[in-house]
């Protein structure tokens, strides 16, 4: 009697465990696909919560579209900038400080380039002088030519006359061949002297612009934002030394769900917030044409404009969504 009250209480056991056990993988069959069995309450109600779970949250994403609303704000000038000369920096501008289009913001060590640009003016001033004299000399030999061709027609007609003799009338003739050569000499000495001064003017655009090359100039109105570098230091040709951005034109760029495009055409007004408070306000200024086939998001780059006294660039922004009429 008492081995059996022990097999009663093992089978008791065995179907306890089988009704809470939880779901389990039975494969049927090594050449099938695998088969799903569920086990017991507990695996049922596993499986449900599951279920509610990811309906749940696909409900959530498709109501909370917002996510996609939120974007940092950004300068739409940011540039970090470098010389294009190697050198020693004398001066470097501070940062921090706002300049305008054009301001010098780092000066190297020029000494050789500017003696070289002081070279290449003095040589075109003398290009300029010799195209000068050229000029004056080809005026000269073409009024040797007319003169020489006014004396060859008064000695013709003189021999008509038989006042004077053949050869006073070749001697003529040969006058003006030879006032034709001076002339043609000095045409070709004048050309000569404009390629010079030509190429004396390249020369010098050549020194200037390599000069530039030790002046780093503000391609834009903006800020200084940052300074990586320090008077008196080596500077190698093309390393950034300074970010630059221009503070006044900011933009935000978000990839949206075509759904939330619905009636949005550029030009489009909305609220900025932060934290749910008006901060600013956004322009849509371009809708991409297309659709992003690896997120299925559509670009939208919106232009930002800060209430007064608000600092909005570099930070995380939410746009109030708007309204499709």
């Amino acid at each position: 009697m008492g081995s059996t009250m022990r097999l009663e209480n093992i089978r008791n056991q065995h179907h306890r465990e089988r009704d809470v056990a939880p779901m389990k993988i039975r494969q049927t069959n090594h050449h099938h696909p695998p088969t799903w069995s569920i086990s017991g309450i507990g695996g049922w109600l596993a499986l449900c919560l599951l279920l509610v779970n990811i309906s749940a949250a696909q409900g959530g994403e498709d109501r909370d579209l917002s996510v996609h609303l939120r974007g940092v704000v950004l300068p739409v000038k940011q540039s970090k900038l470098a010389l294009s000369q190697s050198g020693t920096l004398v001066s470097l501008i501070r940062e921090g400080t706002v300049v305008k289009k054009g301001a010098v913001l780092a000066q190297l060590k020029e000494r050789s380039p500017r003696l070289e640009v002081a070279r290449m003016k003095g040589a075109l001033a003398g290009a300029k002088l010799d195209l000068t004299q050229a000029k004056g000399a080809l005026e000269v030999a073409q009024l040797s030519l007319e003169m020489a061709r006014h004396e060859q027609q008064k000695t013709a007609r003189l021999q008509g006359e038989s006042i004077v003799s053949r050869m006073a009338v070749e001697e003529a003739e040969f006058s003006v061949r030879q006032a034709r050569f001076g002339v043609r000499g000095a045409e070709l000495a004048v050309k000569g002297a404009e390629n010079s001064v030509k190429l004396a003017e390249n020369s010098l655009q050549s020194a200037r612009l390599s000069l530039s090359g030790y002046r780093l100039e503000a391609p834009f109105d903006g800020i200084v934002t940052h300074v990586m570098a320090q008077p008196g230091e080596w500077t190698a040709m093309g390393n950034p030394i300074l970010e630059l951005a221009d503070m006044n034109h900011l933009q935000m760029i978000m990839d949206v769900p075509p759904a939330l495009l619905q009636n949005l055409t550029p030009g489009t007004k909305t609220d900025v917030l932060d934290q749910g408070r008006k901060v600013g306000v956004a322009r849509a200024e371009t809708l991409m044409p297309f659709v992003d086939p690896a997120s299925g998001l559509q670009r939208v780059i919106w232009q930002v404009t800060p209430q007064a006294g608000q600092v909005l660039s570099g930070r995380y922004m939410t746009l109030r969504q708007w309204q499709n009429e």
